[in-house]
């Protein structure tokens, strides 16, 4: 081979590289869109606001600083920010959204003095290509919101943004704990610190774009007795089929109705009787006039089907476990109460029973009776939108109540 040959490899080596280079800047630039990855403070502050004469509190804004970085060969936009804040010790978790308000170049050394650092109007964010961002933003509250949560509880946030031509994406979910209460250099400010353990329409969506919080209880006390004894978990129906013709949808709900009837009747109600003869070791919504008649019937069964159960209980119980009904004046409301927990069933609307705990606000203990109605006239119970039969739904609901009763 002669050094002219060399030369012409040499050549078509270094020209198809090139071609590839070329090819692969091309993607970068035009074909691959803007993906930012995002980092977070392990620490972040939350202000609260406080009303004196009705001796009540409630997260007024929450401050995170952020990095985000480009890493793409194009330069991106980040809209909007929201964060969701939820506690999961409850049966059914609450959320609440918060979306940027302000932003800053850098939290205070001294949290006390965060009211007092310059800030500007949140707006849209330019990221160059191949390119890092710091800055700190002001969470604040849905207008006319007030968010309640107790901040010694299990708390996890959700970091969203959104994109004008793509919608709201979930960036991560993460654990809080109360940093202040290990931090000697506390005060007696409105700003707490928590650390991380591990325009309208538009943010109208951002709460449909994620999954509804999931609740870090066991289902129950029966459940519990059935890992114990079974050392593994049964299935469970969770998984719904959406289909173009509402007959065939309705027959497969009336399919799981049925199974899940038996499965409460014949298994767990045999082991929640089984698992309440002591205390438990562990701790842990207009009105549709057509549907009034049925939720008050249905109002009715549930307190029968409850007081058979609860006198099923009492029998086996001890004299401190015992189930307490309470009657609350009228047919529409009654109460169980066993140890320092009380629950309330009352009918708050046609179509619509409430079961939440009498122990003020935030509840821990809270479900919620549905009435759905279908083609051909036929109308399904829903508890915490979820399809049950009301026996089903009674036994859930005692089962959760035993776990919890202490």
């Amino acid at each position: 081979m002669n050094n002219i040959d060399i030369l012409t490899n040499a050549s078509s080596m270094i020209g198809i590289i090139g071609g590839i280079l070329g090819f692969v800047t091309f993607i970068d630039t035009y074909i691959l869109g803007f993906k930012p990855s995002f980092g977070i403070s392990n620490s972040l502050l939350f202000k609260i606001q406080k009303e004196e004469n009705k001796k009540s509190e409630w997260i007024e804004s929450v401050y995170i600083k952020i990095e985000t970085h480009n890493k793409r060969n194009k330069i991106g936009r980040i809209d909007d920010l929201a964060i969701r804040l939820y506690d999961t010790n409850s049966t059914r978790p609450q959320s609440y959204m918060f979306f940027a308000e302000n932003i800053m170049d850098d939290l205070p050394k001294e949290k006390s003095t965060i009211s007092n650092v310059n800030s500007n109007k949140f707006s849209p964010i330019s990221i160059l290509s191949k390119s890092n961002s710091k800055f700190v933003i002001e969470f604040k509250a849905q207008r006319h919101s007030h968010p309640a949560i107790n901040l010694d509880s299990n708390l996890k946030i959700d970091l969203l943004f959104f994109q004008s031509n793509k919608g709201w994406f979930k960036i991560n979910t993460s654990h809080l704990y109360n940093y202040s209460k290990y931090n000697n250099q506390g005060d007696s400010s409105n700003i707490i610190e928590l650390s991380f353990l591990d325009t309208e329409i538009i943010r109208d969506k951002a709460s449909k774009s994620i999954k509804e919080p999931q609740n870090s209880f066991y289902n129950g006390a029966g459940w519990k007795q059935f890992e114990i004894n079974i050392s593994k978990p049964i299935w469970l129906l969770k998984k719904y089929i959406t289909l173009p013709i509402k007959s065939v949808s309705l027959l497969i709900e009336i399919l799981k109705l049925s199974i899940k009837h038996a499965f409460y009747k014949k298994l767990i109600l045999p082991l929640l009787k089984n698992s309440s003869k002591s205390l438990p070791r562990f701790t842990i919504e207009f009105i549709r006039e057509n549907l009034r008649e049925k939720t008050d019937q249905a109002l009715k069964q549930c307190k029968k089907t409850i007081c058979n159960i609860v006198n099923e209980i009492n029998k086996t119980a001890n004299e401190n476990a015992k189930i307490e009904i309470i009657e609350v004046g009228n047919n529409n409301h009654f109460c169980i109460k066993r140890g320092h927990l009380e629950v309330q069933l009352y009918k708050s609307g046609d179509g619509h029973i409430n079961i939440d705990d009498t122990q003020g606000f935030p509840k821990k203990f809270t479900y919620a009776l549905e009435l759905k109605e279908f083609p051909f006239n036929i109308k399904l119970w829903y508890l915490n939108n979820k399809i049950m039969s009301l026996d089903s739904a009674c036994i859930q609901i005692i089962d959760s109540f035993i776990l919890l009763a202490k």
